[in-house]
């Protein structure tokens, strides 16, 4: 998506319909333009479903924002819900947004 406005994104929290399994894991990457800019969270084995990560990740105007999913060691296919927390400083004010997308099939590899 293109968010067109300048902002800052600062954690991703990923949830799966069940664990990968044991020894297996996925790990989800914000994705801006072309580049991971150092956005990731990884869930793994086979009891976790969920996880989380915060660092200042600066979006110019106009960037395209996208998830990876990359899988390891060949994971249960699990459908997944990726939320972003992120924020956009006008000068007087600092409005908190939310954004989450579904997928919309399992990830299976």
């Amino acid at each position: 998506d293109d968010l067109a406005q300048t902002c800052t994104i600062q954690k991703i929290y990923v949830e799966l319909t069940g664990a990968p399994g044991a020894g297996k894991s996925y790990a989800f990457n914000l994705r801006q333009d072309v580049a991971s800019p150092g956005l990731t969270c990884t869930v793994s084995g086979g009891t976790d479903t969920t996880c989380t990560a915060a660092t200042n990740i600066t979006i110019a105007n106009d960037d395209l924002l996208a998830s990876l999913s990359t899988p390891s060691t060949t994971p249960t296919a699990r459908g997944a819900n990726i939320t972003y927390l992120g924020f956009i400083t006008p000068a007087t004010t600092r409005r908190i947004w939310n954004v989450s997308e579904v997928s919309q099939w399992e990830y299976g590899f």
